[in-house]
């Protein structure tokens, strides 16, 4: 199973169809929708890279999911394909 590190630094806004929206709330798809708009920004596509490898709907929000992973009494476990 490989390890994949949350990056410390991410934007504050994500800039998504035709409106903002903090990146604290922000769910896997306003995530996606703002990699495909802005240029190239590896923290943005790392963040997009570990919702893809967790197979999170676009309405989750991703860095509380994100945050409750990250807790040392969690174990994240391969996903049978």
């Amino acid at each position: 199973m490989n390890r994949m590190t949350i990056p410390a630094k991410r934007p504050e806004w994500l800039q998504t169809e035709d409106h903002f929206v903090p990146s604290e709330t922000a769910t896997a798809g306003h995530w996606r929708a703002h990699q495909q708009r802005m240029p190239y920004d590896p923290d943005v596509d790392q963040f997009v890279r570990i919702a893809n490898r967790l197979a999170l709907a676009d309405d989750v929000p991703l860095l509380p999911r994100l945050r409750a992973l990250a807790n040392e009494n969690v174990t994240c476990l391969p996903r049978k394909r």
